[in-house]
């Protein structure tokens, strides 16, 4: 999903779009996985207390995922933007020797 979603972003990298979509990809991580959990690990009761229960659990984690996906896009969308400002928007050339 969160390729499908990077695709959104065809030719744009404005910060303005990538943390949107990067925050949509934490949530959409956050709802897929525990909703697996909650079909599929026995430990929640299947009604809807206990989907609501598997959420509450998992919120606390919600929050370390959210973090680490807006500071790994912001570090490797930042190293592509300070890339291109080094080499004056042109492509690195790799010589070969």
């Amino acid at each position: 999903m969160p390729a499908a979603i990077g695709l959104l972003t065809s030719g744009s990298w404005k910060p303005i779009r990538l943390v949107p979509l990067a925050a949509l990809s934490s949530v959409l991580f956050f709802v897929t996985s525990n909703f697996a959990v909650w079909m599929f690990s026995g430990i929640y009761a299947r009604d809807i207390a206990g989907l609501v229960k598997c959420y509450i659990a998992a919120l606390p984690f919600f929050q370390n995922t959210l973090m680490g996906d807006l500071l790994w896009t912001a570090l490797l969308f930042g190293g592509l933007w300070v890339t291109r400002l080094a080499f004056g928007g042109r492509r690195a050339q790799v010589s070969a020797v």
